[in-house]
């Protein structure tokens, strides 16, 4: 008797811990890296950043975020339509919307 006993306390206890368990993993852990009050951005709302324009032969790249993009790619759900001088065209959600260069930088 006192062997069942046992075996029933001990099949309490790990059901305990697995209805424990799996209630802390349903709940959404923070990243301890991010600052309190961090709000992720998805990709397709993401501000982008216009930080330079490159031209080599007739073609030209500008780089947006940290990444080289050319005319014609997908960059972020943006479609980069043109590539000027001070400026980058592209297309948002059927919209036509325009990065430019700070003044500071333009030459």
């Amino acid at each position: 008797m006192r062997c069942f006993k046992l075996t029933v306390a001990g099949l309490i206890l790990v059901c305990g811990y697995a209805w424990i368990t799996s209630t802390i993993a349903a709940e959404k852990l923070r990243d301890p890296t991010e600052p309190l009050g961090h709000i992720k951005v998805s990709k397709q709302t993401q501000v982008l950043k216009l930080q330079g324009i490159f031209s080599n032969s007739g073609k030209s790249k500008a780089l947006i975020n940290g990444i080289n993009v050319y005319e014609g790619e997908q960059f972020l759900g943006n479609l980069m339509l043109r590539i000027e001088k001070n400026r980058v065209v592209y297309l948002r959600n059927g919209e036509t919307l325009t990065l430019s260069l700070w003044r500071s930088i333009r030459k």
